[in-house]
């Protein structure tokens, strides 16, 4: 079975080496003592060489042929990139040219525009220091209206602070005079409050204290304390 089927591979597209291990192979096992299967071995080794053998031409071949169009390809890329490397030289060439041309153009440009930029600067810093000085004078005679406007706002301040530290001490004297007047009156009016809840307190013992002897009547007034009948009296237990 080996020998039948040595042309047989794991991989569908063997290489050379492969096919001629195999075949290696199957002249290694015909050596084997057949005894009564030898014509048949000898007939099956025959047979399995003939297909490894096919097997190997048509491998080589295609090996020749690939290594023949691999040639091929590696000639006609070195046709290209000859090719492609003199396009490129020219491209190069091309673009120097080019290069130099618009360097030349922007170097002009640039002396233009370099001389206009100088004009201009110098038209530019002639109008800017003209309107320096105009700003100089204008800044100088604003400061001087500004001092003028402060002095004049500095005298008002000062007749208005002067009028209301009048006015301040005219309502000061004014309160302490009100306040000397309330203060009166609340005493006056303290003196009546307190006069009449004497008056009525004693107007209630005198009452309570009717009974001749001293000793009731001390106990009269205290009874009459603790239930409540004498006005603005109570005791504290």
């Amino acid at each position: 079975d080996s020998i039948k089927n040595a042309d047989v591979f794991e991989f569908a597209d063997p290489t050379t080496d492969m096919i001629s291990q195999r075949i290696e192979l199957v002249d290694s096992l015909i050596k084997h003592e057949w005894q009564e299967f030898e014509q048949r071995a000898k007939d099956t080794h025959e047979d399995a060489k003939k297909r490894l053998n096919e097997l190997l031409e048509a491998r080589q071949k295609r090996d020749a042929e690939q290594a023949e169009l691999e040639r091929l390809r590696k000639e006609q890329a070195e046709r290209e990139r000859m090719a492609h490397e003199e396009r490129i030289a020219k491209e190069a060439a091309e673009k120097a040219r080019i290069e130099v041309e618009q360097k030349a153009q922007r170097e002009r440009e640039d002396a233009a525009a370099k001389a206009k930029a100088e004009q201009e600067r110098f038209e530019r810093e002639k109008v800017e220091a003209e309107n320096r000085l105009k700003a100089a004078e204008q800044a100088r005679i604003d400061s001087e209206n500004k001092a003028k406007e402060e002095a004049r706002q500095a005298e008002l301040k000062a007749k208005a602070d002067k009028e209301a530290a009048i006015q301040a001490e005219r309502q000061r004297q004014e309160a302490e005079k009100q306040a000397e007047a309330d203060a009166l009156a609340k005493r006056e009016a303290d003196l009546k409050h307190r006069a009449k809840i004497n008056n009525e307190a004693k107007a209630a013992i005198i009452k309570a204290g009717s009974i001749n002897d001293a000793n009731e009547r001390a106990e009269s007034i205290i009874r009459a304390i603790a239930k409540g009948d004498i006005p603005h009296v109570k005791i504290i237990y």
